[in-house]
């Protein structure tokens, strides 16, 4: 077993101690990158649903409100030729 000296960072450490550990070195730099690049994905997913989710509930609140507004328009034209039928029974073309 080599037991020769080196001086790394003003530490003295045994070449025991490196060599075995020397091909793993920045692995877990690596392991970390990955792991912050797939949670930088589920983020954006996650973003992305969302945003698709209030653009769905948007339409939704819209296609409500548009079709409460016809039915209210309907609503007011009905009463109107009923009021307008109530008072006269043959109108004519300027009563209508």
């Amino acid at each position: 077993m080599n037991t020769r000296k080196h001086k790394i960072d003003h530490t003295t450490v045994s070449e025991t101690h490196i060599l075995p550990y020397s091909d793993e070195r920045g692995a877990a730099l690596v392991v970390a990158l990955m792991i912050l690049v797939l949670l930088m994905g589920f983020v954006a997913l996650a973003i992305s649903k969302t945003s698709t989710e209030t653009i769905i509930t948007n339409n939704d609140i819209s296609e409500s409100q548009t079709y409460a507004a016809s039915e209210a328009a309907l609503e007011n034209t009905t009463r109107d030729f009923i009021d307008l039928f109530e008072t006269k029974l043959v109108p004519s073309d300027q009563d209508v």
